[in-house]
């Protein structure tokens, strides 16, 4: 596999009962002659895992020199209706995780917990997770003191769009409901509040991190172009 973004395939999850995006996360090859003319070919196995539940696949495939290539065989099968594709329903889609590569690495494992509570269908574990999760973007953003709605209000400071501050406020009394009457809201809301959660972090840490390295280089071009005297 090359550097860039890993390769992906919508293959039927058992897990989340639809169809899902897959990440490969290997290949391995192995020849074979097979067939009466003895055909050079090859067994290709490969390991997915569903971008939502993270559950592993494997498929197994064999090719032959003239180009033909067999039905891939999953291990363990699938248990796939007949018209998948009918079967779902845009609002069931699962969440797919996203790559945050400068948050915090327990806030982090907070993240990829709240999705794969979201797609299993543990709504009110998903709430808190992602309540926790709100809260721990306060803390690390220098937003420690006091209880939740003075760290979200402290984080404002930050934030230059009011509404987003008034959905974390909302997701903190949803979180509440969660901890002490075990009430989730419905499943479409949760996704769109994972949804700002994510557009959250992305503002705070990578458009943050982007920006620094962008004043990194213009100071840099700065003292390279930098000549004695031509100061006025």
């Amino acid at each position: 596999m090359g550097n860039g973004d890993p390769r992906t395939e919508r293959i039927f999850c058992n897990s989340c009962k639809r169809i899902t995006s897959h990440v490969l996360r290997v290949n391995y090859s192995r020849p074979r002659i097979v067939g009466e003319g003895e055909q050079p070919g090859e067994f290709l196995t490969s390991i997915w895992t569903c971008a939502g539940c993270d559950q592993e696949t494997f498929e197994r495939k064999l090719t032959l020199e003239d180009g033909w290539q067999s039905d891939p065989v999953y291990i363990p099968p699938r248990e796939e209706p007949a018209d998948p594709e009918e079967s779902v329903d845009p609002a069931e889609e699962p969440i797919q995780g996203k790559d945050f590569p400068h948050l915090s690495a327990g806030l982090a494992e907070v993240y990829r917990e709240v999705v794969v509570c979201f797609n299993q269908g543990c709504l009110v574990l998903c709430i808190v997770g992602l309540r926790a999760l709100i809260e721990g973007v306060c803390v690390e953003k220098g937003c420690a003191k006091g209880d939740l709605q003075e760290k979200i209000n402290c984080l404002a400071r930050l934030i230059p769009n009011i509404d987003i501050i008034e959905a974390l406020h909302a997701f903190r009394e949803a979180g509440n409901d969660a901890v002490h009457r075990r009430e989730a809201p419905g499943k479409e809301q949760l996704k769109q509040s994972v949804h700002v959660t994510e557009e959250l972090i992305s503002y705070l840490y990578e458009l943050d991190q982007k920006a620094i390295l962008a004043r990194s280089v213009s100071k840099r071009a700065v003292l390279r172009d930098y000549k004695p005297g031509t100061v006025q």
